[in-house]
């Protein structure tokens, strides 16, 4: 029988907990940041930005776990990261959700651009992935029986596979064999 790390109930409330996390992020995405982007079209990209969203956050009354980092900048895009950590002490326990940044080069300066930033299409598809996660998480809850039900399946498969002469399975090819 597949062993799981937490049984169902465990995993619920563990999921529940990484949910909650990133829809305040989400929360602050689209409460905090974007209208000091909106602020800020067209002001030069600098640590005021983050700072006045910063500030924003604590108005919002969100609490001192949440950070934005410039994660890097190439030529007019940024990447943010906004991190909140969800178990204190552990630095490896985390949510995030990336924003992409755009800032126009003009004379000299890169400058905020609020329309370019909010239908850029990296910038899209990372606030989706934030709001699918949510989904997907929370369906694995839902669908529990249904996903250890396809782990044994999976398991058996395996035994079965394994079960084969050693010759015949170094001659299959394994490049889509991955159990991520």
């Amino acid at each position: 029988m597949v062993r799981t790390i937490k049984n169902a109930k465990e995993f619920a409330a563990a999921i529940a907990h990484k949910n909650e996390a990133q829809k305040e992020l989400l929360d602050i995405y689209e409460n905090c940041f974007l209208p000091v982007l909106k602020e800020f079209d067209g002001k030069v990209y600098n640590k005021r930005f983050r700072t006045a969203v910063e500030i924003r956050m604590q108005q919002a009354g969100h609490n001192g776990k949440i950070y934005l980092r410039e994660k890097g900048q190439h030529h007019e895009q940024i990447e943010l990261q906004l991190q909140e950590y969800t178990c204190p002490g552990n630095y490896n326990e985390y949510e995030d959700l990336y924003i992409c940044l755009i800032a126009k080069y003009v004379a000299g300066n890169y400058r905020i651009s609020y329309i370019d930033t909010i239908q850029n299409n990296i910038h899209e598809a990372w606030i989706k992935n934030g709001r699918d996660n949510i989904t997907e998480r929370q369906q694995a809850v839902d669908e529990w029986q249904k996903c250890m039900q396809v782990a044994n399946e999976l398991e058996r498969a395996l035994k079965a596979y394994n079960a084969l002469p050693f010759a015949f399975r170094m001659n299959v090819d394994r490049n889509q064999f991955h159990v991520y």
